[in-house]
């Protein structure tokens, strides 16, 4: 049911926007609920809705912000640091500062929660893999 709300929710891609190749902002959105950008604004916590497409592998990136995911529906293989595990609806993962992390999903896509606490400023952000870090998964 959550990935059917995908229609009549507000997305954009926020808050990295400036670091994805428009040709890549296609593979995930954000909808900012908290944040400098969101309807609640603050200057120190961001959080809101994460959508990623099926069968898309977001790359290898971290920041300075520490940041949660609380998986609502769909299924992914996320990687943390060295830590790899398929996350489910009911799932959180934790990354703390400059983790680099990264997730690939299945034919589903991903619906989640996510958090930034700390350093919320964008300009920390980092892809891992330059900016073709996103694209379809292996089969």
């Amino acid at each position: 049911m959550a990935l059917e709300a995908f229609n009549v929710t507000p997305w954009g891609v926020e808050p990295v926007v400036r670091d994805v190749p428009r040709k890549d902002q296609t593979v995930f959105a954000a909808a900012a609920i908290v944040g400098p950008t969101g309807p609640l604004a603050s200057d120190s916590f961001r959080c809101g809705l994460y959508y990623q497409r099926p069968y898309i592998r977001y790359g290898l990136h971290s920041h300075a912000a520490v940041e949660t995911y609380a998986f609502i529906a769909g299924r992914a293989l996320w990687t943390a640091g060295d830590l790899q595990q398929e996350v489910a609806p009911g799932d959180h993962v934790h990354h703390t500062t400059y983790l680099p992390h990264d997730c690939e999903t299945g034919p589903e896509g991903l619906i989640a929660l996510w958090r930034w606490s700390g350093d919320i400023g964008t300009e920390s952000y980092r892809m891992h893999h330059g900016q073709g870090a996103f694209g379809r998964q292996a089969a």
